[in-house]
């Protein structure tokens, strides 16, 4: 049976995150202590959550709502979005998660934009209405993986 978005507390979904974070620590610990591409890790963080989340839609690097290019609108840029990893149901508007990765080493400027996009994205009365965003944070040493959260457009 098909669970409603809107039964999804944020401690459901942190909960299953931390989970995930364990496994890519115990079983992907190099990925992060090699300083390998995001990408990388955002894929095996999106395999591990398929386990959670089996009657969503998992994708990396997705950049559609329904078969149009995703776009921020009334924002005065023509940016395209392409999320790291989303938990959705795809060409409908049921947009559980969405989540950007970034290693440690990256440009400020870098997060910024990405806590703005998150902010964007999880407007409730947005334009997308992603229930919840997540910023993960990779990191070469311990701890791996820090995590901010967003909800309802704010910082949590």
């Amino acid at each position: 049976m098909k669970r409603d978005i809107s039964t999804f507390t944020l401690e459901d979904i942190q909960k299953c995150v931390k989970e995930v974070s364990k496994k890519i620590i115990k079983y992907d610990r190099r990925l992060l202590e090699l300083s390998c591409h995001e990408q990388a890790t955002a894929h095996q963080i999106g395999c591990y959550l398929k386990k959670y989340y089996s009657d969503w839609n998992i994708d990396c690097e997705y950049d559609r709502k329904g078969t149009v290019q995703k776009e921020l609108p009334d924002t005065g840029k023509t940016d395209r979005i392409r999320l790291d990893i989303i938990i959705h149901r795809r060409e409908k508007k049921e947009n559980l998660l969405c989540i950007e990765t970034k290693k440690r080493s990256r440009p400020k400027k870098e997060f910024e934009t990405a806590k703005k996009k998150l902010q964007d994205l999880t407007d409730r009365n947005g334009y997308y209405g992603y229930r919840f965003g997540l910023l993960m944070i990779l990191k070469k040493k311990e701890p791996y993986i820090e995590c901010e959260w967003f909800h309802n457009g704010n910082a949590v």
